[in-house]
């Protein structure tokens, strides 16, 4: 069952000032942030999607609110012309998690996917959010 879905019209990162400027992420294959991801859907509702840590797990969550109640120090950077997301933007998709303990959120367009997960190329993101075309190889305990 999807989370959401809609048609995505912008995608905002929320950083805190001292993140990369978008000149820094246009071109890359995955992006690494520290804020939030704010998706605006042709129903000018927002989503919100973020990284948590919910006791020992690490989670990606999502909401139609801020996840900050405090805006000082955040700033929000447009990366909707961004390689990363340019071709999703004026189309359908779905968000949904890929596995049981919500540590990938999969949102699936018409012509491509992409992935917000909550770890890096095999290790646990620590308070940082990992948006890509592709899910990284998953941590090992140990």
């Amino acid at each position: 069952m999807p989370e959401f879905s809609d048609t995505l019209c912008r995608v905002e990162y929320v950083l805190f000032e001292w993140e990369p400027e978008l000149s820094e992420l246009s071109e890359l294959d995955a992006h690494e942030i520290h804020g939030y991801v704010r998706l605006t859907g042709n129903s000018s509702q927002s989503y919100y999607v973020f990284y948590r840590q919910v006791g020992s797990d690490f989670v990606i969550c999502w909401q139609t609110r801020p996840p900050f109640n405090d805006k000082t120090g955040l700033k929000v950077v447009d990366v909707s012309s961004s390689r990363l997301w340019t071709n999703a933007i004026g189309r359908s998709f779905v968000a949904m998690y890929s596995c049981d303990l919500h540590a990938v959120l999969r949102i699936a367009g018409e012509e491509q996917t992409l992935f917000c997960c909550a770890y890096g190329e095999k290790c646990w993101m620590v308070d940082m959010l990992h948006i890509a075309w592709s899910v990284p190889a998953a941590p090992t305990a140990g």
